[in-house]
């Protein structure tokens, strides 16, 4: 109880700083105190009614101060990328039409169709975004939330770690391993270039304890997507020296996995197991996988269009006769849009997820300054993260997980589109210094 008093209190004392720091518009104001609560809204659901939380009053919020107008915010016309997002969303309404004449609830259809479309909606409030400030103290705010959930998970994992995986603030082993893969390059991006002496101490410390609450979870999707993840951001950083450090310390382990966590590599050998014969077959978990891939592929042959929203649990059961604690999940959000939305609604994704990749790497390279091009890099990198944990998962719009993704790539596809003398360089203008990201109270 004491603990939990003392973080309230920390927590509030650095949210001060933040704002006193940053000066973040109400409107940045208030997505950033939604950054906060994402990793905790597991924890703190706040239900008012079947689909209606503190999630909905935050987009509400965010909806209300959008009608606002700014004439000093930079304006950005993002077609592309909303374009995309619209499509993605119809193909979304599309599949929840004829998931409706499916055997799930219409309330439930609703609440969970709600959940898919949220972090969505949030990506699209975010093209507003262009202040400086607003996008420093956003990020600010998401490394300050990917800090508790490392640290609860490494309590779970001291805890009960040893007898099975951790849930942590997600409330699922396979979630959290998620969200800390996922945002591990961007923690790493703002400790090596937008931090320096105590605070950059401190977020490597978070990151410490995300890869420890990774290997916890057992999740082994997300164990092969860290380093993916990392090795990328650390090679394309544009420093030759942590990108080879970066690939010499992936060639280490591989060739010495002694020296990797006993838990990490105990749970890729019991990947396979030996039968009553002698010979080596995959455990339940991963047999099961291959069932539900082979189930979907009959399935979309069938339903060329799809079978609607939230209905894969239920029809995969006819086509792939597994424990049924794995058929609640495809285990690939690829092969799962297949399955639910159809082809067109696979082409659509893909199209979004390569213009986010687009935008990203665009921002990289050639962002306006160096907190631009570093936001892009960790965005990059997490990206690369994120399309190697959903080829094992379906984490892509789960709205804990991925709405700090959609967000930040609605701020990259705002910064590569404005067209504001005030953010682009002019060209053979000397590029300025670079700023820490703490320690800048305006922007302009």
């Amino acid at each position: 109880m004491y603990l939990r008093i003392l973080a309230l209190l920390l927590g509030v004392a650095l949210l001060r700083f933040l704002i006193s720091r940053f000066r973040p518009s109400l409107y940045g104001l208030t997505f950033g105190l939604f950054f906060l609560y994402l990793p905790l809204m597991g924890r703190i659901p706040l239900n008012l009614a079947p689909g209606v939380n503190l999630v909905t009053l935050f987009l509400v919020a965010l909806l209300c101060l959008s009608f606002r107008a700014d004439d000093s915010a930079p304006k950005s016309p993002s077609n592309a990328f909303r374009n995309l997002i619209f499509a993605w969303m119809a193909v979304g309404v599309f599949g929840f039409c004829i998931g409706l004449a499916g055997v799930v609830p219409a309330t439930d259809l609703f609440v969970l169709f709600k959940r898919w479309l949220d972090p969505l909606l949030f990506s699209l409030l975010a093209l507003r975004l262009t202040r400086r400030e607003d996008q420093r103290f956003l990020l600010a705010c998401m490394l300050l939330g990917y800090a508790p959930a490392s640290l609860q998970g490494v309590r779970e994992g001291l805890d009960i770690g040893h007898k099975q995986g951790i849930e942590g603030l997600m409330g699922q082993a396979n979630e959290l391993g998620a969200f800390l893969t996922i945002y591990a390059p961007a923690v790493l991006v703002a400790a090596l270039f937008l931090s320096k002496g105590l605070i950059r101490l401190t977020l490597l410390g978070a990151l410490v304890l995300g890869v420890t609450a990774l290997v916890y979870t057992e999740s082994r999707a997300c164990l092969l997507a860290l380093p993916v993840g990392l090795c990328v951001m650390l090679w394309t950083s544009g420093r030759n020296a942590y990108g080879w450090v970066g690939l010499l310390l992936v060639t280490v382990l591989v060739a010495f996995p002694s020296l990797l966590p006993e838990k990490a590599t105990e749970r890729f050998e019991k990947t396979y197991k030996e039968d009553s014969f002698g010979s080596e077959q995959l455990e339940e978990s991963a047999a099961s996988r291959l069932e539900l891939w082979q189930g979907s592929l009959q399935l979309v042959s069938e339903y060329p269009l799809g079978i609607g929203f939230a209905q894969f649990p239920y029809e995969i059961r006819n086509y792939a006769h597994t424990n049924k604690k794995y058929a609640s999940d495809a285990h690939n959000y690829y092969l799962l849009t297949w399955v639910e939305f159809g082809l067109a609604g696979l082409v659509v994704l893909l199209c979004l997820l390569f213009r986010m990749l687009g935008d990203a790497w665009a921002l990289a390279r050639h962002g306006p300054d160096h907190f631009m091009r570093s936001l892009g890099l960790g965005l990059w990198a997490g990206l690369v993260a994120a399309l190697v944990v959903n080829f094992f998962g379906t984490r892509l719009m789960d709205i804990q997980v991925s709405t700090y993704l959609w967000v930040l790539s609605a701020v990259a596809a705002a910064a590569r589109d404005a067209v504001s003398e005030e953010d682009a360089e002019t060209p053979g203008e000397a590029e300025p210094a670079r700023e820490d990201l703490w320690g800048l109270q305006s922007y302009s």
